[in-house]
């Protein structure tokens, strides 16, 4: 079973999670819209950290305490915790400390697809910078959730700000399902969703993981991803590893056991059902899988949602 320090963990991501459901006046809201610049408007500051690329998703950063200086081709936003910015897919931008001399905290949420990235991101001064993220698979599109967003704040057409405010809130719900089902997977502080100079490497293991998210039930290998997309095997597996800091394997294991957890809690799906659904030709190695990650047995989790 899970720590009481990883227990905590969760605890804080959802506390930081709801603060998308947090009402704020329109002005609250920043939007960085897409742009053909090809490079942010100002150089960073070498005497501070920064963190640079291009959202391959829709980005949403939420600044907790301090301040944070966001630098796009068109604009600079400085966020504090009252805003929260908005940056459409495609958008490059680099974080920079509102002041080098002072602590500050800012939360990201990464929406690519069915994925959700969080970063819980802490600056200390003169120059550390400590990241706590997590991987979230699941079902929904959330960046279709990203863009509706976006599309809004594009538009302003009325009634914009309360569409901003119920879209805001329900990808809230969704993000703390997966935190609270445990549908995560920890991933090492050097990922980057696009690393600077690793573009084509990083575009592999999108491919990999866009694979594996939409083939997990039919029970395939690292392997199967690998012939599919063209890949030498150990290759694509390094490169998994080294972007996401989980094996490609691992990424598959979590995916059937949160559907897993899914289908114990909304189905009558028997143990062998659900097992043969995400994937397993055995329902002993789900079982075993199951209880490992979850850790409690498939029959057990199922228990705990039953109506008396």
């Amino acid at each position: 079973m899970r720590s009481k320090a990883s227990r905590a963990a969760d605890t804080d991501f959802q506390e930081m999670v709801s603060q998308l459901a947090r009402e704020r006046r329109s002005e609250s809201i920043l939007y960085a819209a897409a742009s053909s610049a090809n490079g942010p408007r100002s150089s960073p500051d070498s005497r501070s950290p920064s963190f640079s690329h291009v959202a391959i998703g829709v980005e949403i950063a939420c600044v907790l305490s301090g301040a944070v200086v966001v630098v796009t081709p068109a604009e600079i936003f400085r966020l504090t915790p009252s805003k929260l910015l908005i940056i459409e897919r495609g958008v490059q931008h680099t974080e920079l400390p509102g002041n080098s001399r002072r602590t500050h905290r800012t939360f990201w949420y990464h929406l690519y697809q069915t994925r959700v990235h969080l970063w819980d991101s802490r600056f200390v001064p003169p120059r550390d910078l400590i990241v706590t993220p997590l991987d979230l698979p699941g079902r929904s599109n959330v960046e279709r959730i990203g863009q509706a967003v976006c599309s809004e704040l594009s538009a302003q057409h009325v009634g914009y700000q309360r569409a901003v405010f119920g879209l805001l809130t329900y990808l809230s719900c969704l993000i703390i399902r997966r935190l609270r089902r445990a549908q995560f997977v920890p991933v090492d502080t050097t990922e980057s969703p696009a690393p600077i100079g690793a573009n084509r490497s990083w575009q592999a293991v999108q491919s990999a993981v866009e694979f594996c998210e939409q083939n997990f039930r039919k029970g395939v290998t690292r392997d199967d991803a690998a012939k599919a997309l063209g890949y030498n095997s150990s290759y694509l597996g390094q490169l998994v590893s080294s972007h996401l800091g989980h094996s490609l394997s691992e990424y598959l294991t979590t995916l059937r056991i949160a559907e897993g957890k899914r289908l114990l809690e909304e189905t009558e799906l028997t143990i062998r059902e659900v097992a043969s659904s995400v994937g397993y030709v055995d329902p002993a190695h789900f079982t075993r899988a199951f209880t490992r990650v979850a850790g409690l047995s498939p029959t057990a989790y199922r228990r705990q949602f039953e109506l008396f």
